[in-house]
């Protein structure tokens, strides 16, 4: 079923127990709004081409296990949620950001993949000498990419090294790396 809502009342929907949401917005039109009324039963959340909030409180979703975003305006560390059950991470934005430490506080994670559109940032950030903390429950870190990013892949091999998880690297051509759909890779990992 698809809903398109400018005040995400789940509620008036009859929605409130949705497990699954997939969020598209196509104009990026104020969609932070939604985010502070989601469904307290979500275990899935994709959320596509929209911005979030400064402020949101992303313990209200305790039950999450799965979290996909893709090109939302200022993604940071911040917005997601440490204090909950998730074990599938995937963010393809064209700036991503890494906060060291970030994927270590969340203690179920099992799966995250990095697609980076835009990777000059993210290069430069782990030049400096940056390392990459990440949770002994990790089982594979998927870096997708259209260039080598040689102080990204030596952080991340040490990273699981560290941990006992699997690296795994992938550089494709623009075109294909545009194409690459991170609820195809969520599913494939067992989202």
């Amino acid at each position: 079923m698809w809903i398109s809502m400018a005040f995400a009342d789940f509620e008036s929907f009859g929605a409130t127990s949705l497990r699954r949401l997939h969020i598209f917005d196509r104009h990026v039109r104020e969609t932070a709004a939604m985010l502070y009324h989601l469904p307290p039963r979500l275990t899935y959340l994709a959320f596509h081409n929209g911005g979030f909030p400064t402020y949101w409180n992303s313990n209200i979703l305790v039950n999450l296990t799965t979290l996909v975003l893709e090109d939302i305006e200022e993604c940071s560390w911040d917005i997601l949620p440490r204090k909950t059950s998730l074990r599938v991470l995937c963010l393809k934005s064209r700036h991503p950001a890494f906060e060291t430490d970030a994927l270590e506080r969340m203690p179920f994670l099992e799966h995250i993949a990095v697609a980076a559109v835009d990777t000059k940032a993210l290069e430069e950030y782990f030049s400096r000498g940056e390392r990459l903390s990440l949770p002994p429950t990790l089982k594979r870190f998927t870096l997708v990419s259209s260039e080598e990013l040689p102080a990204v892949r030596r952080a991340i091999q040490v990273a699981c090294t560290e941990s006992g998880a699997q690296p795994s690297i992938h550089v494709m051509s623009q075109e294909e790396l545009n194409d690459w759909d991170p609820e195809e890779w969520a599913y494939s990992v067992g989202a």
